[in-house]
């Protein structure tokens, strides 16, 4: 039996339940160990996996590919019917009198039909561009098209850069037939239906949706629906599911058909349907029982500021909470000490240099496979909830996941964090999917600088200074009043995270849930002359929580002694969901543990980290006893600390014995990372990416993560 086998009930009938009590009776839902009462009851019911994804979409499709990604309320899905948008700009023109005359060049692909034409005027030294009214081109495009602009009266008469899309409008009938499938019994078929929220600003017309299943030359209707064009469905996705039983056993192909419908006393040839079709997937009785994950990430979470990882202060009673009924790993360290990078070996179970160089432009390769992609082959309906850009879709976070979306804060300066909305959205979405096999994946920034808690939770007023209890006032020094109001940000995103528990255990799903909480890196107060993080690789900012609580597996209250890291956590899970872990991965799945938390396998095992700093290249290695950080690749200066003597790493250890054998565990780690990483150029090649937008640059300017 897998850890995965124990932690679902297995639900094969009445009689396999009778022989599993009569071997022992530990199954059973008196004894509690394995199911609520509330799971309990629901033991018969089928637990529904994902069997057919047929909206699957390539990492970066070709704006002329059937299906891409379409995002609607800052939720993005795997979509058929996305308008692709080709970007241009006239470097300058003055603007003068409306109508500005132009010719603009038509890409290839946007070429043979009508295009929407959205533009802006962006005006030398700044301040806020204008933007122009969309307008249709009738007339099919060829290699250029004439425009006229209208320019508002308000806008400034100078100097300005056009910028403009040219988005090619989709024809009155479209048709998408998927591959051909086998419906099981008891099948279902979810999908999002929409309108793009482009049907407000031009002409258009009510468009009818409907979805056949095609047998040959033969079609049976299984949905129908009439979307508006000024109705509910414009700008957002409603979310249907269809019963296939009419076909159920069959062999077909799926069709999504969608026609524009003449408004009354219009022509049909004058307006546009905008139909918007969104993560199909059909869900069949699961063929054997797997545990849910939601996956936890509280961004800048430093762990010695949890009460479980020794905080003086009261700052997470409900985490504390939970670890009481999970496993605390006491010594987890992230593999780089920033946002972007740390968060990619979460979810590749590789260091940084094992993955390859990523950035806001440059996205993993295609060749690594991610978290969400390994769950999504297995038959999890994956979702995820981020916020404020860094975390970007198309780097590759968003690889394998059905439905993506990232809040975003009002303005560039605005305090980053929306734990109370992420949260509430990532239940949400559970409520729709419980009975699902599932992954959910929850990010927030709330303890990030600036720190700016809930004036409720801003409660640590007082500092000890030399023994004295000193009020916070303007002659604190910075960084122990910086490090108060990020307690006081860590106390307001433990009740959300109070709040979140209890939401998933009134959907009943606790105890058929993997539940991990964890973070990417920690905080800077001072301790080593730095703010922040991103900068260096010591303790306040390496050192993470990592909390994971498996019902049936993980023994609550269980704290283990031993060194991990965060490149632990796909291998771990996937242990846990018994799902076969890439070869090409340096995490080490974790289960072991969980029986024997001493384990010596793991207490001679190092873990690492690194940064790329405005110190330059940094790399840090921690044995069980010693940490060694390594200045600079090719002649690098090394330091050693003795964490037994020293666990804050403030005195250096000068013995060249010691600092021999860090050089020797660098020398294994340059070796296990020359051997995972990708050398296929044709698959394992990084992805370029569009640019961030000028609005979300600006604020990942504010963050600290751009120059």
């Amino acid at each position: 039996m897998t850890a995965a086998d124990r932690l679902v009930p297995s639900r094969t009938g009445d009689a396999a339940a009778g022989a599993s009590r009569a071997r022992g009776g530990a199954m059973s839902c008196a004894v509690g160990i394995l199911l609520l009462a509330s799971a309990c009851s629901r033991a018969n019911e089928p637990q529904l996996e994902v069997v057919h994804r047929i909206l699957d979409v390539a990492p970066q499709p070709a704006a002329g590919d059937a299906v891409g990604w379409c995002e609607l309320e800052s939720e993005v899905r795997p979509a058929i019917g996305c308008l692709p948008k080709f970007p241009g700009s006239i470097a300058k023109l003055e603007v003068a009198d409306s109508p500005l005359r132009r010719r603009l060049a038509v890409p290839e692909a946007a070429r043979g039909g009508p295009i929407l034409v959205e533009s802006r005027l962006v005006f030398a030294g700044g301040g806020r561009p204008t933007f122009l009214p969309a307008f249709v081109v009738r007339e099919p495009a060829g290699e250029t098209i004439d425009v006229e602009l209208t320019i508002p009266s308000a806008a400034p008469k100078k100097s300005a850069r056009l910028e403009y899309r040219l988005r090619p409008l989709p024809p009155a009938v479209r048709e998408y037939a998927s591959a051909e499938i086998d419906v099981p019994r008891g099948a279902v078929l979810e999908v999002g239906v929409a309108v793009d929220p482009l049907a407000r600003r031009v002409e258009r017309a009510p468009c009818e949706m409907e979805i056949v299943a095609r047998r040959g030359s033969s079609e049976r209707r299984l949905f129908r629906t009439l979307l508006a064009p000024g109705g509910a469905g414009v700008g957002r996705w409603r979310d249907q599911r269809i019963d296939l039983a009419p076909v159920a056993g069959d062999r077909v192909h799926l069709v999504f058909r969608s026609r524009v419908v003449a408004p009354p006393g219009g022509e049909i040839d004058v307006a546009y349907g905008f139909p918007i079709w969104g993560t199909a997937n059909v869900l069949a009785p699961a063929s054997r029982a797997r545990p849910n994950v939601i996956l936890v990430s509280l961004d800048t979470l430093r762990a010695d500021h949890l009460g479980g990882y020794g905080s003086a202060l009261e700052t997470s009673p409900e985490i504390d909470r939970f670890a009481g009924e999970a496993t605390l790993f006491e010594l987890a360290y992230a593999t780089w000490t920033s946002t972007l990078q740390s968060h990619m070996s979460l979810f590749t179970g590789r260091y940084v240099a094992g993955y390859g160089d990523i950035s806001l432009t440059r996205a993993l390769s295609p060749g690594i496979p991610t978290l969400p992609e390994l769950l999504a082959g297995a038959g999890y309906a994956t979702a995820a909830v981020t916020e404020d850009a860094i975390l970007r879709r198309a780097l590759g976070f968003g690889r394998g996941v059905d439905s993506y979306r990232e809040n975003r804060s009002t303005g560039p300066h605005a305090a980053p964090g929306h734990a109370e909305q992420t949260f509430a959205t990532g239940l949400r979405w559970l409520k729709r999917h419980r009975d699902e096999r599932f992954f959910l994946f929850l990010h927030t920034y709330q303890v990030h600088s600036p720190y700016t808690p809930p004036p409720a939770f801003d409660r640590f007023r007082t500092w000890n200074d030399r023994g004295v209890e000193r009020p916070i006032d303007a002659d604190t020094p910075p960084g122990v009043r910086d490090e108060r109001l990020y307690a006081g940000e860590v106390r307001y995103t433990d009740a959300e995270v109070g709040k979140l528990l209890a939401g998933i255990a009134a959907l009943g799903v606790s105890e058929s849930t993997i539940v991990v909480v964890a973070a990417d890196h920690g905080e800077e107060f001072g301790e080593h002359g730095l703010s922040g993080h991103g900068k260096a690789l010591f303790r306040e900012s390496a050192h993470v929580p990592l909390i994971v609580r498996a019902p049936g597996i993980a023994p609550p209250g269980l704290r283990v002694p031993v060194q991990v890291s965060l490149v632990d956590v796909l291998p771990t899970l996937l242990e846990l969901t018994g799902i076969e872990p890439p070869h090409r991965i340096s995490g080490r799945s974790l289960v072991p543990l969980l029986a024997d938390p001493s384990s010596p396998a793991f207490a001679d095992r190092p873990v690492f980290s690194e940064v790329q700093s405005v110190f330059g290249d940094l790399f840090a290695v921690r044995d069980r006893t010693h940490t060694w950080i390594f200045a600079g690749r090719q002649t690098p200066r090394i330091v050693a600390y003795d964490r037994r003597l020293d666990r804050d790493e403030h005195v250096a250890v000068r013995d060249s014995g010691l600092l021999e054998r860090g050089r020797r565990f660098r020398d294994a780690f340059d070796a296990e990372v020359a051997a995972i990483r990708p050398v296929d150029a044709a698959r394992d090649r990084a992805l370029q990416v569009d640019s961030p937008d000028p609005a979300t640059a600006r604020k990942l300017r504010a963050l600290g993560y751009v120059e």
